[in-house]
């Protein structure tokens, strides 16, 4: 028998986390939910998911100016933003920053396992509902393994 991909769900909301843990339980091993930034490398450095599901959005923090770390820290951690923020700039950023997959809160639940398992074999998704970088390319940068971010962009 094959064995299930494990997969580490990161939300601020416990109720959502809660949700996405029941639901995905399903298909996946879910190791756990974390609902702090603060906690979430040693959550998966105790788990050792091969997926983490992270929203981007913690309070007033952004997940994603951790991202870059985590993933040079847990090379074989596939990571799945799950967000309710339909910005083509976020999604450039969050795929510049590491990111495996790019899913919104608002798709289908069916939309977010095929995001996981594209992640699993190392292929990127993004969620059709975002058009990414306009017509060329992204408007944002990484620099020195962080990322430059508009006012507007770290708010979100």
């Amino acid at each position: 028998m094959r064995q299930r991909a494990t997969v580490l769900v990161a939300d601020d909301h416990p109720i959502v986390a809660e949700a996405l843990f029941a639901s995905l339980k399903r298909w996946f091993t879910v190791v756990g939910t974390v609902t702090e930034l603060d906690e979430l490398e040693f959550v998966i450095e105790e788990t050792r998911p091969r997926i983490v599901l992270l929203d981007v959005s913690f309070g007033k923090r952004s997940s994603l100016p951790l991202l870059p770390e985590l993933v040079l820290k847990f090379p074989r951690t596939r990571f799945v933003i799950l967000t309710a923020h339909a910005d083509p700039v976020l999604a450039d950023a969050a795929m510049l920053a590491g990111a495996n997959a790019f899913v919104l809160k608002q798709s289908a639940s069916s939309e977010l396992r095929i995001a996981i398992r594209e992640a699993l074999v190392g292929k990127k998704y993004i969620t059709p509902k975002v058009q990414l970088g306009g017509a060329g390319g992204s408007s944002v940068t990484i620099k020195d393994d962080r990322i430059d971010l508009s006012e507007r962009q770290r708010d979100i």
